[in-house]
């Protein structure tokens, strides 16, 4: 594995920040295994040349990934920085920058469709239109979720799950959508997939207004639970 993850093209992300870097206030961390007075908050490790102590006592247990807000510029004698706990959203809010995402597991396709959260629930299928011929209402729905499926797309998924109630794709959700029109092999890579229905379905809707497009939900039918994480996108939870 770490041989391969040699290989792998480097990812700058903009959160994950230089050990340098202090132009942002917001740094991901993970909390120490050291001890601390009573009355205050635990040390944690933000990537800088100074470990950050929280303001204020938080009972998390060490190896707890934070987002930390880091308090006014520190001098250079202080032991340590100072700052608080915070949010992802928060932060990306903040700074206007990606901020990772989050997760959420389901259990079984029946436990990601709600169209009480959400007003527009789009299935990747082959069945489904390609994204030229998508067409949303953005003025209706603007908080919108899309649902990635294997290669037989949401179709398998709707069928495995024998306690929904709806036992189509086409009854499940709003729009079915074909992410390739001619996938020219019989497996795909999530990735790839995921990726290039997203920029087409956004690139499509986008366009009209600006909406919350919560992407993509990973639903493999053969290795449930499923995943559902949020994209750089602004989102709301």
């Amino acid at each position: 594995m770490q041989f391969l993850t040699g290989l792998l093209n480097p990812l700058d992300s903009q959160h994950h920040l230089k050990a340098y870097d202090l132009s942002l206030r917001f740094r991901e961390g993970v909390i120490l295994d050291k001890p601390v007075k009573k009355g205050r908050g635990p040390l944690v490790d933000v990537g800088l040349d100074k470990e950050l102590e929280v303001e204020d006592e938080t009972l998390l247990p060490p190896g707890t990934r934070v987002t930390v807000e880091m308090g006014p510029e520190e001098t250079d004698g202080a032991r340590r920085y100072r700052g608080k706990i915070t949010s992802a959203k928060r932060a990306a809010a903040a700074t206007g920058h990606y901020w990772g995402y989050s997760v959420r597991i389901a259990k079984r396709i029946g436990e990601v469709i709600d169209h009480d959260k959400y007003d527009c629930i789009i299935g990747t299928s082959p069945n489904g239109v390609t994204a030229a011929m998508l067409e949303v209402d953005t003025e209706k729905h603007s908080n919108i979720l899309v649902v990635f499926g294997g290669i037989d797309g949401v179709d398998a998924a709707i069928e495995g799950d024998e306690a929904y109630a709806e036992t189509s794709a086409e009854e499940a959700f709003t729009l079915l959508l074909r992410p390739f029109v001619s996938n020219g092999s019989r497996s795909e890579r999530f990735a790839n997939r995921g990726e290039r229905a997203r920029r087409s379905v956004h690139c499509r809707l986008a366009r009209r207004r600006p909406l919350r497009l919560h992407a993509p939900v990973n639903v493999d039918y053969r290795t449930l639970p499923t995943l559902d994480y949020r994209t750089s996108l602004p989102i709301d939870d």
